[in-house]
């Protein structure tokens, strides 16, 4: 028969091993807590990134319905006014980059208007993917469709115009409220504008150079 004391011990041993991962309230240590806790909130953001585009991709769908077409606007609208977390702004942005609107005019240009609308309501996530935006709308300026293309380059302009006015409240000093000549003079970068809408230009697509040539008179 084993000893009674070994038992003991042994038993105590893996009392001090148990206590080690929980705390005397039988919860779990800060450590495995926060671990946990980290977990749960990945698995959280990810899931409402996920309803996040499939919402918007939803309503950009109803764009293409001509008896949709202004609740696809209207929630659209809405989803930019109630979305608070940064971290998801990249998703809309991807959706609106990646919608096409099929055959339907009128759905492909107010696609490209989304990003001007979509620039009000959060602005800085607009300048962090200017790039993008700026491709996806120099892409789009090849329709065949002359409206379309005039909603690329008004939005193309509206963005550069949103580039300048963040750039120039950036060279304010608040506490003066006097701008640095030196900064003055260096203004704010186009390039991000010019270079993409330049390269698409020497398309030999007659509506590419046409929506690439309203695009540069936006900007």
């Amino acid at each position: 028969m084993p000893d009674k004391g070994d038992a003991a011990k042994e038993a105590e041993a893996a009392k001090e091993g148990w206590s080690m991962q929980f705390d005397m309230s039988g919860g779990m240590t800060p450590r495995t807590r926060a671990h946990v806790e980290g977990g749960k909130k990945k698995v959280e953001l990810e899931k409402a990134k996920h309803e996040l585009k499939t919402k918007a991709a939803r309503s950009m769908m109803k764009l293409c319905d001509r008896d949709t077409q202004q609740t696809g606007i209207a929630e659209m609208q809405k989803i930019c006014e109630e979305l608070k977390k940064p971290e998801l702004c990249p998703i809309i942005v991807n959706v609106m980059c990646e919608f096409d609107g099929g055959k339907s005019a009128f759905a492909r240009a107010q696609g490209a208007r989304m990003f001007g609308m979509f620039s009000k309501y959060h602005p800085a996530a607009v300048q962090q993917s200017m790039g993008k935006v700026i491709s996806a709308l120099c892409k789009r300026s090849r329709d065949a469709d002359s409206n379309v293309r005039e909603a690329c380059a008004e939005t193309i302009g509206e963005l550069a115009r949103l580039a300048c006015s963040e750039a120039g409240e950036s060279k304010v000093d608040d506490t003066t409220a006097e701008l640095d000549a030196s900064t003055l003079q260096d203004g704010p970068s186009l390039g991000a504008f010019f270079r993409p809408i330049l390269q698409a230009m020497e398309s030999a697509d007659s509506h590419h150079q046409q929506g690439c040539a309203l695009a540069l008179a936006h900007v």
